[in-house]
């Protein structure tokens, strides 16, 4: 898809199972005023998925499900996200395996009543993002796995997390460097179990 541009679009309802996508480019992909709401993705599998100059401004995602869903490959580059809020969302056994976004921007991202179960990361990286602005309000992640995820020269300024809990989370060879925070703040924000291995600053 290139040059693509979506305007006020509204999904109610419906559900997506065993969707399979392979070798997908989306370039030039415009997003405005878009509103999922109580759509439910089941299993499926995303492979060798590229995104390049895409922007999402005004989306919102409300009772949003995702459930056993594979993303394997493919990049995301200048990915540009403003004005997006993600409302009682949730991910169950998804898992994603060497994926990289580069570039890009997130603006006034909105994520409240966001629950995230057995989720895995493997061999992702992100390079140079920005997140401005924005919250994260009762965020709950559970046996959540890390596995060699890089991030480099990614800044985080002015994000705010209230609320939310962090249970058995594991991280191993996972990578930081050239991260910067800038007045980010954590409010009542819990951590039970979990590990860290690995980890480099």
């Amino acid at each position: 898809l290139r040059g693509v541009s979506l305007q006020g679009v509204t999904l109610r309802g419906g559900s997506l199972r065993d969707v399979t996508l392979s070798r997908v480019s989306l370039q030039g992909v415009t997003l405005r005023g878009v509103s999922l709401w109580g759509v439910t993705l089941r299993g499926g599998s995303l492979r060798d998925v590229t995104l390049s100059r895409v922007s999402l401004q005004g989306v919102t995602l409300r009772g949003v499900s995702l459930w056993g869903v594979t993303l394997r490959g493919g990049s995301l580059r200048d990915v540009t996200l403003s004005r997006v809020s993600l409302q009682g969302v949730t991910l169950r056994g998804v898992s994603l395996w060497g994926v990289t976004l580069r570039g890009g921007s997130l603006r006034d991202v909105t994520l409240s009543r966001v629950s995230l179960q057995g989720v895995t990361l493997r061999g992702v990286s992100l390079w140079g993002v920005t997140l401005r602005g924005g919250s994260l309000r009762d965020v709950t992640l559970s046996r959540v796995s890390l596995q060699g995820v890089t991030l480099r020269g990614v800044s985080l300024w002015g994000v705010t997390l209230r609320g939310g809990s962090l249970r058995d989370v594991t991280l191993s060879r996972v990578s930081l460097q050239g991260v910067t925070l800038r007045g980010v703040s954590l409010w009542g924000v819990t951590l039970r179990g979990g590990s860290l291995r690995d980890v480099t600053l």
